[in-house]
């Protein structure tokens, strides 16, 4: 689209160039005699034509851009109804059509913001009617955890890229495209109390950007158009979760300041999830009614301090009705003999629920979606007998009751390949990572988001950094005496530049921080990323040719000399002279963007392995690449240049010689390189959790299994549990005897994450 654009411009510019000066001429004609008349008059009719050529090229130029912008939102449509209809099957561990109970909402009866519109009540199934009342787009769901507001979330996006599928094309304005995002995956980065609302909204711009193009597969071009140009309705699930529970909710306030900043054309249009305590803590609202206060002096002074989203529709999340909760199980469970009532194994159920008794534990449980979910999936099986849950008196032992059928009811469901896969071990293994977050969370990390790259410290703060560290630097040191130990003479200046790259190599292993990076090779399918390649490959080779001319200057060279293949070198045939050095740099920047000219920072990934898998591959890249590239370029460019003075079979000897040191000494080079890789040390905490029985031993194949059962969810490239209370229930679960030495491991590492970016480490 953006060349097409490019070459509407050209044209449109060119005739319009031509018109104008044809419009000169024929005003310079008429000011002179009747013969400049006459000619005045000829020339009339082409620039009126090109005036209609351009307004035509024009027209039509809008004309295609609005059409493909039609066809994209379209297509963005489409992917996301059929990722969020995945979600909503997940999450309501059922296939064919999954209908969720049908929840309500209202606003509350107090308002202390200025709303936008809509009814005072409304239901999951009448929440698309309900957003389209709003006069600005904006609304705010609160309730309480397991709600249902993450899935009253999923029903307005189906429920709204359905209405922009079934549009006219005509039809204007045209329908929104919603796109789900997680929001504890947001960082709106800086200094969260001054940074500039406008700053926080152009990130969350970029933020919403980048997860069109990274999930959804968009161009950076098309997502940027439908973002600044309002065709994209952002549905922010999780405000909640942006701040540890204990602290102040900088983050979301900072988001809150960024949504009422004023955007194109106006207010944005969004959808935002929240837990209602967290909202009224940053909304500054009381409780309850009983709990308003007329407005005095305190409270005038610290409105400021107040963060809500103005012009915004609150509505609260409530409870399912009685009848609600019957009509649902009725529809999961119905009596294959009469379809109207429910099988008789869930009647003590229904009849518990319908007994009317004031307080009853198993109503109130049952009333929240996320219990009735954990319920249905718990008992599922035609041989379970749900008619325990009469049995429990108090909510707790509900819950505990529960949330332990889980794990057993899903492996059944969902049954694994490993033989390791109990109940017992994967209940062990889900709390590990949980505890790990809760930690995270304690110490200025995300205490939601499991990011495989950051889950060392698990495993304690110092044996995987350091473990990891040492093995990258015994391997160039035992390869950099390779070098040495297999050459006549070796030169001081190899001894010491090698020797310079194994002492970086083990600075660079042994800092807290990791650099995540992944083989991009879509970048070579398409006309952008091709030009940034040439970009990088056309800086790295300048950049190495100039450092191998220093050296050169500084150092002399001499491939062969250097590096003890030959005690001197050939008369004739050589790379001599200044050629040399530069010609060692311009290999150096080759190898380098082989191995970084097509990495980027992984920002979306399709299932947990995906992130560890494309880490390797990459780790592995580099390193062959630096190895391959020293080798093959420099052994056989060394092997003809003496091959040619000396004669082929000396040059073939000497050329697979020089293919194999110089191999090594690019493998050296490429470990320095990935030194800093997360991987090493994210496989030994691995093998150390395994053995204590921690974790599965392969963790990455285990959580893959974990997101297609529905334990887990994606969110960017990190994994986050699907139900947060179940993630809670199981970081507060018995601590095993045998797991006490890896929690005394991880006391004191809280200077092993950083507050503000948690890629980093810093001592």
């Amino acid at each position: 689209m953006g060349v097409l654009r490019s070459r509407r411009r050209v044209v449109i510019a060119g005739v319009s160039l031509a018109a104008a000066a044809g419009a000169a001429a024929t005003v310079w004609l008429l000011a002179q005699d009747t013969r400049g008349a006459e000619l005045a008059t000829v020339l009339a009719l082409p620039v009126a034509l090109a005036g209609l050529l351009v307004t035509l090229v024009a027209a039509r130029s809008g004309s295609d851009s609005t059409d493909q912008l039609l066809l994209a939102s379209r297509r963005l449509a489409r992917d996301v109804r059929s990722l969020e209809a995945g979600v909503l099957a997940q999450l309501m561990a059922d296939t064919g059509a999954p209908a969720p109970a049908d929840v309500s909402f209202a606003q509350p009866a107090l308002i202390y913001w200025r709303a936008d519109g809509g009814g005072r009540r409304g239901t999951l199934n009448e929440v698309e009617g309900y957003y389209r009342s709003l006069e600005h787009g904006r609304l705010v769901v609160l309730g309480e955890p397991g709600a249902g507001k993450t899935v009253l979330a999923i029903k307005l996006v189906l429920d709204l890229a359905a209405a922009v599928l079934a549009a006219p094309d005509g039809v204007r304005p045209f329908p929104l495209v919603p796109v789900r995002l997680s929001l504890p995956s947001f960082d709106p980065s800086g200094d969260l109390e001054t940074v500039a609302a406008e700053v926080v909204s152009a990130r969350l711009d970029g933020w919403l950007i980048q997860h069109l193009v990274t999930v959804f597969g968009l161009s950076s071009k098309v997502a940027h158009v439908l973002v600044r140009d309002g065709w994209a309705l952002p549905v922010l699930d999780g405000l909640d979760e942006m701040d540890i529970d204990d602290t102040r909710p900088l983050r979301a306030a900072a988001l809150i300041r960024a949504l009422n900043h004023p955007s194109v054309g106006g207010l944005r249009p969004v959808m935002i999830t929240c837990r209602t305590s967290r909202y009224q803590q940053l909304s500054g609202a009381p409780d309850s009614a009983d709990d308003a206060r007329p407005a005095g002096p305190e409270a005038t002074s610290n409105a400021g301090q107040r963060e809500m989203v103005q012009d915004a529709t609150v509505v609260g999340v409530e409870p399912l009705t009685v009848q609600r909760v019957v009509d649902y199980l009725t529809y999961r469970f119905p009596d294959p003999t009469e379809p109207t009532r429910i099988e008789p194994r869930w009647r003590p159920i229904v009849d518990r629920l319908t007994a009317g008794r004031s307080g009853d534990p198993l109503v109130t449980a049952l009333g929240s979606p996320l219990r009735l979910f954990l319920a249905v999936t718990s008992y599922g099986h035609d041989a379970c007998r749900p008619d325990e849950l009469t049995r429990l008196g108090t909510a707790n032992q509900i819950d505990d009751h529960l949330f332990a059928r889980l794990v057993p009811a899903v492996l059944k469901q969902h049954p694994p390949a490993g033989r390791e896969h109990t109940d017992t071990t994967v209940t062990r293994w889900l709390i590990t990572l949980a505890r790990h977050l809760t930690w995270q969370g304690e110490h200025g990390g995300s205490p939601s988001d499991l990011s495989l790259h950051l889950l060392w410290p698990a495993a304690g703060r110092r044996v995987p950094r350091y473990t990891a560290a040492a093995l990258m630097t015994a391997a160039p040191a035992v390869l950099f005496a390779f070098v040495v130990l297999t050459n006549w003479s070796p030169n001081l200046l190899v001894i010491l530049g090698l020797g310079t790259i194994v002492v970086v190599t083990a600075w660079r292993a042994s800092r807290p921080a990791v650099g995540l990076r992944r083989l991009d090779l879509s970048a070579l399918r398409t006309s952008t990323g091709r030009r940034r390649i040439g970009r990088r490959l056309v800086g790295g080779l300048a950049g190495g040719f100039s450092l191998g001319l220093a050296a050169e200057l500084t150092f002399g060279f001499n491939f062969g000399s250097t590096f003890g293949l030959v005690q001197q070198g050939p008369t004739f045939g050589h790379l001599s002279g200044l050629a040399q050095g530069p010609a060692f740099g311009l290999v150096v920047g080759l190898a380098g963007v082989l191995a970084f000219g097509l990495a980027t920072r992984p920002s979306a990934i399709d299932r947990p392995a995906r992130l560890v898998r494309e880490g390797l591959l990459h780790t592995v890249a580099v390193i062959a690449a630096f190895g391959l590239t020293f080798g093959l370029t420099l052994g056989l460019t060394l092997g003809l240049a003496y091959g040619l003075e000396y004669g082929p079979e000396y040059g073939l000897a000497l050329g697979l010689k020089g293919c194999l040191t110089f191999a090594v000494v690019g493998i050296v080079f490429g470990l320095m390189f990935v030194a800093d890789s997360p991987w090493p040390r994210y496989m030994v905490a691995t093998r150390l959790l395994a053995r204590r029985g921690d974790l599965p031993r392969r963790l990455a194949v285990f959580l893959d299994w974990a997101y297609e059962a529905g334990l887990i969810r994606l969110s960017g490239i990190s994994a986050q549990f699907r139900h947060r209370e179940f993630q809670t229930w199981l970081a507060t679960r018995g601590q095993p005897a045998d797991n006490r030495a890896a929690a005394e491991a991880n006391t004191g590492l809280a200077a092993t994450t950083g507050a503000k970016d948690s890629s980093h480490f810093p001592t």
